[in-house]
């Protein structure tokens, strides 16, 4: 509290390192009460009677009490009923119920070592039960991040900021990041979600929330810095979800030995030329595929000029356009193409 209201500029450094601390302290209690125990009271932990308290605590107390202490709030039935069923239980428990234990046996009260078996018993069971049944339960009550292709965009630009606008209008989540304020303000002119940073710093996990985001989209005016954007995110969204604007300098690719993203669109194409584009007028637009107007159709009659950016799936879901992936497109799907002013 005393740290808190001092208004230190690196709190934040303090509380991620006190995280980790956290982590490491909390571990290592646990090492130290199971260390600590009988082997006697481990499988006391399966007596019918402890059994029955547990499910007691499961399906009664536990929810119970989230119910009344949720009253006024703003959580719905379905969010109440996942955190009655998955509301943590642990730490706390176990370290309390392990010192009054230890004070009552000291004291002679033998049916003390009950107290520790019951917490582990609860600890044991809700751990197996709700790790098996949190994602099924989720999923029922509708609770769980929806499969909607999110796309965040890194490199802030007219063209970027138009892409993620149309993206938008597909009622997928679309972000925007770069590290200069100036670089977003078309994002923030068409009113568009925006974050000012590197993408590629250490602390982003605690200053933004990418869960939303399948695909990333690396389109600075730096293709080294691109390439390293997808190379460290492929571990996180696997490579086939992470794509990269064309190099600028094609000498620079074959100079660059690492193993960027897939190129963007067909066909491949930088950002500078994308720019350019949009300075000459050139316009993202939408086409549907229907029974009559058919993607091969659509192919031949379109402008050799146009380049392919990604289909609208029927379901909602996105695919982008990469040279090396010929997409296919049927009825009820839309391609989105960035063409020219003339061909609107």
């Amino acid at each position: 509290m005393k740290m808190a209201n001092m208004r230190l500029t690196t709190l934040n450094d303090v509380r991620h390192f006190k995280e980790n601390i956290s982590v490491l302290l909390i571990s290592g209690i646990f090492v130290m009460l199971t260390a600590s125990l009988d082997p006697k009271i481990l499988i006391e932990i399966f007596n019918p009677a402890i059994i029955t308290y547990v499910a007691a605590m499961l399906f009664v107390v536990r929810p119970l009490s989230i119910w009344i202490s949720t009253i006024g709030t703003d959580l719905n039935f379905r969010e109440k009923l996942l955190i009655g069923w998955i509301a943590p239980r642990g730490i706390v428990a176990l370290t309390v119920s392990s010192y009054f234990a230890t004070i009552l046996l000291n004291n002679g009260y033998k049916d003390a070592e009950l107290l520790t078996a019951l917490t582990f018993a609860l600890v044991f069971f809700t751990v197996v039960l709700h790790g098996f049944s949190i994602g099924f339960i989720a999923k029922k009550l509708n609770l769980t991040t929806t499969e909607e292709s999110g796309v965040a965009i890194i490199g802030g630009s007219r063209f970027s900021a138009a892409l993620a606008e149309s993206i938008r209008d597909t009622n997928n989540e679309v972000l925007l990041v770069d590290q200069g304020w100036a670089a977003l303000a078309e994002a923030r002119k068409r009113g568009l979600n925006s974050y000012v940073g590197d993408i590629l710093s250490e602390q982003i996990e605690y200053h933004l929330d990418l869960t939303p985001y399948r695909y990333m989209l690396a389109m600075t005016k730096r293709d080294t810095y691109n390439a390293h954007i997808c190379a460290d995110f492929a571990p996180d969204l696997g490579r086939q979800h992470l794509f990269q604007t064309a190099f600028h300098v094609e000498k620079d690719l074959e100079a660059f030995k690492i193993t960027g993203g897939q190129k963007l669109f067909s066909p491949s194409i930088s950002i500078y030329a994308l720019e350019e584009r949009m300075h000459a007028g050139h316009v993202i637009r939408k086409t549907m595929i229907t029974k009559q107007y058919s993607y091969t159709q659509y192919l031949r009659e379109r402008d050799d000029k146009s380049i392919l950016l990604y289909i609208l799936r029927a379901d909602g879901s996105i695919e982008f356009y990469t040279p090396k992936v010929e997409l296919q497109a049927t009825a009820g799907d839309a391609i989105i193409a960035h063409i020219s002013c003339k061909d609107n």
